[in-house]
C-alpha cells in the first residue's frame, strides 16, 4: 500500500510541476470593451506560457458548459515561452 502511495505522489507531482501554461485573465461578460476579428465582443480568456519551453495547446477544449465539454476546439495554437495568446 506505501509503495502504491509514494508512486502516486511521484506521478502526481510530476503532472503539477510539469504545467507551465495558466490562465491570466477571463472576460466572462465582454458586451462592448474587446472586439474580436469578426467585431463581435466575444467572451475570452488570456494563457501564458510561465515555462521555459513552447507548448501547443492544440486539440485542447475550451467550455462554459459543463454538459458539452467538448464546445470549443483550439486549433494550431503554441504559446512560446514568456508569451501570452
Amino acid at each position: 500500500m506505501v509503495k502504491h502511495l509514494l508512486l502516486l505522489l511521484l506521478l502526481a507531482s510530476h503532472f503539477i510541476f510539469a504545467q507551465s501554461v495558466v490562465i491570466n485573465e477571463v472576460v466572462s461578460s465582454n458586451k462592448e470593451t474587446i472586439l474580436d476579428e469578426d467585431g463581435d465582443a466575444s467572451d475570452w480568456i488570456e494563457l501564458y506560457n510561465v515555462g521555459n519551453e513552447q507548448v501547443s495547446i492544440s486539440g485542447f477544449y475550451i467550455s462554459d458548459d459543463p454538459n458539452n465539454a467538448k464546445k470549443w476546439q483550439i486549433e494550431n495554437a503554441v504559446i512560446e515561452p514568456l508569451e501570452f495568446l
